[in-house]
């Protein structure tokens, strides 16, 4: 049974969009959480979706290291949902993305989540987020190529995200033996 861990679930405050009409516009969304003082694996990861439009393709959503607080590197684990999907803005709706490979995330260290889309023509799917000043850090991250760069969003805020996954901690199997003879000398 897998359970939540690194989140953040509260107003909806904005949004952001991601984008790809497989030319010169390519941008995504990364959202930095730190795990806890206790590792875990990553199984699944929720995010609240809208479109704008009739979107096409797939959106990857995916794990990645982080250097100072942004997204580095290839994708430790990801998944993939249709594009189209998503309701309509205003509305928005929940969608959990199942993470392969189910990765083992460290304690106390910064991952982020990504968010990008393949090519979507003029169409957009937007990532709906609670942006406005809200104190959390790391805060959030824009990208324009696809994941190659980051960039920090000029305010303090995240994304409404979850991460979901499973305990580290192993029960241990206690056995027991009949004594077969016992030494009183």
């Amino acid at each position: 049974m897998t359970t939540k861990y690194e989140n953040y679930d509260g107003a909806h405050y904005g949004r952001k969009s991601i984008y790809n009409d497989g030319a010169s516009y390519k941008s995504g969304v990364g959202i930095p959480f730190t795990v806890g003082a206790t590792g875990h694996t990553v199984t699944s990861v929720k995010v609240y979706l809208n479109k704008t439009g009739a979107p096409t393709g797939t959106i990857t959503v995916s794990v990645r290291a982080t250097s100072g607080g942004k997204p580095t590197g290839d994708d430790l684990c990801s998944g993939t949902m249709n594009a189209a999907s998503p309701p309509a803005w205003p509305a928005d709706a929940q969608f959990e993305i199942s993470q392969s490979p189910e990765y083992t995330l460290s304690p106390s260290t910064t991952y982020a989540i990504c968010l990008l889309l393949s090519a979507g023509g003029s169409n957009t799917t937007n990532y709906d987020a609670p942006i406005y000043n809200y104190p959390y850090t790391p805060r959030f991250c824009l990208t324009s190529d696809q994941g190659a760069t980051w960039t920090f969003f000029g305010l303090d805020g995240t994304m409404l995200f979850e991460v979901w996954g499973n305990s580290l901690i192993v029960i241990p199997t206690v056995t027991t033996q009949a004594a077969t003879s016992v030494g009183l000398d």
